[in-house]
This record gives structure tokens, C-alpha cells and sequence, in this order.
């Protein structure tokens, strides 16, 4: 999902703009509370954000997965 996706690279929404659109989507999720629709990110979407991020938890992740 991507709020945990951004969350955990301290970004925030505007980062998504960023990756293309074959890289998202958004798709109906099963929640304790009912069906709800949350943008994803795929995994080059997820490299995307990663790779183009200066901040230090996205660099600390690239360092982990290279």
C-alpha cells in the first residue's frame, strides 16, 4: 500500500507523481471496516521511489537491498 509505502521512506504524497503510472494503481483493499480503495505501488514502483529519494531512510534501504 502506498501510505505505508511513503511512510516509511518519509515521503510524502507529491512522491508519487513522481513514479509512472504503470507503477500505481489503485485497487479495493478488504479492511476490518469494509472494502476500501488504496493506491498501491508495484514492486519498480517501490525501486522508484527508493532510488530517487536523497533522504536518509530511502538511502539506508538502498544500501540494505544493493
Amino acid at each position: 500500500v502506498a501510505a505505508d509505502v511513503l511512510a516509511s521512506l518519509a515521503l510524502d504524497r507529491k512522491a508519487l507523481e513522481r513514479i509512472d503510472d504503470d507503477e500505481k494503481g489503485v485497487n479495493s483493499i478488504h479492511t476490518p471496516g469494509g472494502i476500501q480503495q488504496m493506491t498501491t505501488v508495484n514492486e519498480p514502483g517501490l525501486y522508484s521511489l527508493i532510488l530517487g529519494s536523497r533522504k536518509p531512510e530511502a538511502k539506508r534501504f538502498k544500501r540494505w537491498v544493493t
